[in-house]
């Protein structure tokens, strides 16, 4: 959230507000260094002194691409949270948390059988996954034993 001051002139709330786009285009972090802190500073006045004195019509197209860039963000984590739709018949999984969505024929539990390579970090429910074809030992067991808290995302893609 960017908060802007309303106490201040039109054209120093603009300035403000192209200043914290700035930070967040150019991927600033909060740190404590002041000199570093200087330095973000600097690169946001930059940033928002260019933005501000193009053309109205750059500056609009700025704005629309930045906002567009915000809206298109905010969407696709908001799909990835909520999951892929259910299509009839079709299993679901929820690329966020790994995990089968309710409403799909079949459901990963912990009794579903998966495979396992010797220092693998994610389950998989496909033995023929092509991340386990180069493993020389493949142990296979139950979800619910096998210790690990996510699927594989080849095995979801084609699990879904």
């Amino acid at each position: 959230c960017i908060f802007i001051d309303d106490s201040m002139s039109d054209d120093e709330q603009l300035f403000a507000l192209a200043h914290e786009i700035g930070h967040i285009i150019l991927e600033h972090k909060p740190v404590k260094n002041k000199k570093l802190k200087g330095k973000q500073e600097r690169e946001a006045n930059l940033f928002a002194h260019y933005l501000i004195t193009k053309s109205s019509q750059r500056l609009d197209k700025a704005i629309n691409s930045i906002f567009g860039i915000l809206i298109c963000c905010i969407l696709g984590v908001m799909l990835v949270m909520m999951g892929s739709p259910d299509k009839e018949g079709t299993p679901t999984v929820n690329y966020y948390t790994q995990e089968k969505v309710s409403g799909a024929a079949h459901q990963i539990t912990d009794s579903t059988v998966c495979y396992l390579a010797r220092y693998s970090t994610v389950y998989h429910t496909y033995k023929d996954c092509s991340y386990l074809k180069n493993s020389k030992t493949v142990y296979e067991t139950t979800v619910g034993e096998c210790g690990k808290d996510r699927l594989c995302s080849r095995c979801a893609a084609r699990y879904k």
